[in-house]
């Protein structure tokens, strides 16, 4: 699985992982198996180059580097939310149908 972009998910799959400090739970959190998850966070790691799991440790926690971020993910999360709703919200587009015809119309039988 390739990221392309720090997307949503990928910010709630991190902020999971700060906050549980555990692969599994995390994944439970996320309702996603815990091989799907990790699969997820290693395609972040290679998208960014950056370690974002200790492996090294069991249960695997978050690095050092994960834990600094969580500020900078939540305050992500929060402007997406806010710029979601701020679109929700905007001006509502007209809803006007409009049909325009050259012919005039005709029903007939429809042969099967």
């Amino acid at each position: 699985m390739k990221v392309t972009s720090m997307d949503q998910r990928s910010l709630k799959d991190l902020l999971a992982l700060i906050t549980v400090r555990n692969i599994t739970r995390a994944a439970q959190r996320r309702n996603i198996s815990q091989p799907a998850f990790s699969r997820r966070l290693q395609a972040i790691e290679a998208q960014y180059g950056i370690l974002l799991v200790d492996r090294t440790k069991r249960p695997a926690v978050p690095t050092p580097a994960l834990d600094a971020m969580q500020h900078d993910i939540e305050a992500a999360l929060v402007g997406l939310k806010r710029l979601s709703n701020s679109l929700k919200a905007g001006p509502a587009i007209d809803q006007i149908l409009s049909i325009a015809a050259v012919h005039s119309l005709s029903s007939g039988p429809i042969p099967i």
